[in-house]
């Protein structure tokens, strides 16, 4: 399977995809040899579990960097970015009000501002 930017988006490489890539490449020769000791508590197993997670994180921001460049997808200061290249700016945060009624027994104090 392929990875990365393809002609139909971003494909982001999971976790289990990058552990498993490792693990093949661990049982090679030139690394640790077929019979090499890959379970989840073994001590290659429990390396290779760090670098997966690492490598995902990678991805995650990979794929993050990717999606901050379109409209619907960008969040923030990136979003802040990306309209800017159309010319436009999103509308500030303005101070919401309503128009409230509070219903309370006789005597009940409501302060000014509630």
């Amino acid at each position: 399977m392929s990875f990365g930017i393809l002609p139909v988006g971003f494909v982001r490489k999971t976790y289990d995809d990058i552990l498993e890539e490792l693990k093949e490449l661990a049982r090679t020769e030139d690394y640790f040899g077929s019979d090499v000791d890959l379970s989840s508590h073994g001590e290659v197993g429990i390396f290779l579990q760090l670098q997966a997670k690492s490598l995902d994180n990678t991805w995650q921001k990979l794929e993050d960097q990717y999606y901050s460049r379109y409209i619907d997808t960008a969040e923030g200061a990136q979003l802040d970015r990306t309209v800017a290249l159309g010319g436009i700016s999103r509308v500030p945060a303005q101070k919401a009000t309503v128009l409230q009624t509070v219903f309370a027994d006789d005597g009940t104090l409501v302060p000014q501002g509630f």
